[in-house]
């Protein structure tokens, strides 16, 4: 990093838009084009400002490590994170200091190889079950479907292989209130308090993902076996202290991998079908030749599917 071959980060640029909402409508309409865009006409270091308050883009890795790494205690956790409190707690992602450093302590035993091994094999079972749904010559919506898959895989790893089956109300409500959240995160506490239907059918499902998750928490404190999926796992984990965790922060756990695992790793999966710029999702024909790709939509059409 600080060798004189390292490229030196560029001064602040500050970048202008609309009163008060800034660049709100860029970031809406295209926010990786837009922040890809900044970045490679103002330089790795640029101010802008979204609904009255600054944004400061930093590529460059010396700025990158001094904000993650080497004083990440000063910035602590962003305004969006905060914003997040009061709806889904304090777990992993909001959390902050040595209270983070506990609980990072006591959850990551279940995040060891062994286990880990158990997820990759839920996994399987979920993308096998799903991809046996599928008929030759059907157009897909691939990022649906991998909502769909992600949404499934974290509610069996959670709770069993069974429970997303078992519990349909549960589950659209975890894709009600995670598959939207990415778009309003900016001015969510404005945002859900609007009388519209999509704000009203969101906070319905905010609260009732509440009150299942709290409610398997204490039938599972009940039973004697604790049980073999991940919440089994959390309940009976503690650090070298004994300290074991609330239901409360048993409750802000859940929902903080729910936050982290399904809306990201769905984007994530679909983008991974884009193999060629500029930011396309192919429609995909698989074959026994093998595979070819036309540039068009997010929808895939499977003449063939390769076991």
């Amino acid at each position: 990093m600080d060798s004189e071959a390292d490229v030196v980060a560029t001064e602040l640029v500050h970048v202008g838009g609309l009163p008060f909402l800034g660049s709100l409508f860029p970031i809406r309409r295209n926010a990786l084009g837009f922040f890809s865009r900044m970045l490679r006409e103002h330089g790795d270091r640029v101010q802008l400002r979204v609904l009255g308050r600054k944004v400061i883009l930093l590529c460059h890795p010396d700025d990158i490590e001094e904000v993650l790494v080497r004083d990440r205690d000063s910035f602590g956790r962003s305004a969006e994170i905060q914003k997040l409190r009061p709806i889904f707690g304090n777990g992993l992602l909001a959390s902050d200091g040595a209270f983070w450093r506990r609980q990072r302590n006591i959850v990551q035993p279940s995040f060891q190889h062994n286990a880990m091994t158990d997820y990759t094999s839920i996994m399987l079972e979920c993308i096998s079950k799903q991809l046996s749904e599928w008929r030759i010559g059907e157009v897909r919506d691939i990022h649906a479907d991998m909502m769909r898959y992600t949404r499934e895989t974290i509610c069996s790893v959670l709770f069993g292989s069974e429970f997303a089956a078992n519990n349909p109300e549960i589950t659209n409500a975890v894709s009600v209130v995670f598959g939207d959240l990415r778009a309003e995160v900016l001015y969510l506490p404005i945002w859900r308090r609007l009388p519209f239907a999509r704000n009203i059918r969101w906070n319905r499902a905010v609260k009732l993902l509440n009150r299942s998750v709290r409610t398997i928490i204490g039938e599972r404190r009940s039973c004697a076996d604790a049980g073999n999926d991940l919440l089994g796992s959390l309940l009976s984990a503690h650090d070298s202290d004994g300290y074991t965790m609330s239901d409360e922060q048993l409750h802000d756990e859940i929902l903080t991998l729910f936050l982290a695992g399904h809306e990201t790793a769905a984007l994530s999966l679909t983008l991974s079908t884009t193999t060629q710029p500029p930011f396309s999702t192919p429609v995909v024909y698989l074959r026994e030749s093998g595979v070819s790709t036309l540039y068009t939509s997010n929808r895939c059409s499977f003449d063939y599917y390769l076991a």
